[in-house]
Parts: C-alpha cells; sequence; structure tokens
C-alpha cells in the first residue's frame, strides 16, 4: 500500500489528454492537488489518495481519524465493502471535516481482505485543523 496522500481536490481524468497545472500531480487517471502542508482549517473537506498493490477480490477499506491527544477517540470514521480489480488500484476518499475540533489528528486508512481477513495493509499520517 502506498503512502497516504492528502489533497484539496482528486479529479479522474483521461491521462493522455491531462494537463498539469502548477502545484498538481497526475497518478494514473487522476488529476490531484496535494495539501501541503497536511493544515487545513475547520469545516473543509479533504480527500485521502492512495494505490493498493497485488490485493485482489473483496475487501473493505477504513479510514478513521483520531486524535494525536486521544487514540481512543475517533473524531472521522469512514468505511466501505468494494470489490476490486488485479494489480494495482487507486482511491480517493472524501472526508468531511465539519464539527472537527481545531487540533492534530492521526488519519489512518486500512484495507483487508474480506475473505478470510488474511491481509491487513495499513497507513497512517498526521493533519493539523486550524480553527477559523
Amino acid at each position: 500500500m502506498s503512502d497516504l496522500m492528502l489533497a484539496w481536490l482528486v479529479t479522474e481524468v483521461d491521462p493522455a489528454e491531462a494537463r498539469v497545472p502548477d502545484g498538481f500531480v497526475l497518478r494514473g487517471d487522476r488529476l490531484i492537488e496535494p495539501l501541503l502542508p497536511r493544515v487545513t482549517d475547520q469545516g473543509t473537506s479533504i480527500a485521502v489518495y492512495f494505490e493498493v498493490h497485488d490485493l485482489t477480490a473483496t475487501v473493505r477499506i477504513e479510514a478513521v481519524m483520531t486524535p494525536v491527544e486521544q487514540r481512543d477517540q475517533t473524531t472521522v470514521s469512514v468505511a466501505f465493502v468494494e470489490d476490486v480489480p488485479g494489480g494495482m488500484w487507486a482511491r480517493d476518499i472524501i472526508l468531511d471535516l465539519d464539527g472537527v475540533k481545531p487540533g492534530a489528528y492521526h488519519l489512518t486508512v486500512r484495507v483487508t481482505d474480506i475473505p478470510g481477513n488474511l491481509r491487513v495493509l495499513e497507513r497512517s499520517t498526521t493533519l493539523e485543523i486550524l480553527s477559523r
């Protein structure tokens, strides 16, 4: 599993015809405006982009955000089950940060192979939310 890329915007494009503006990156068929540094204001939405290699079948994808100071308290959580193709595949998840208090947060994305839960892939990063 790749590192997590936090982004302001992720848009699907035709890679053969895509023009990449300054400050954006092209990953496969997605044009991404990275969130650099990993800081945003309260009430915004952000995207989390990641790639997974060599995991096929049905997977459970979870994104969980917890305060750095209180790891046992989940602030934002998204989970869904999806059938995925073989080889490399990519996903982006939109996280709505409306109502999230200012502070430092851990963001973890976990991908679990559903048939038998034989493989669990996980990556984490940090994010700072500022008051408006």
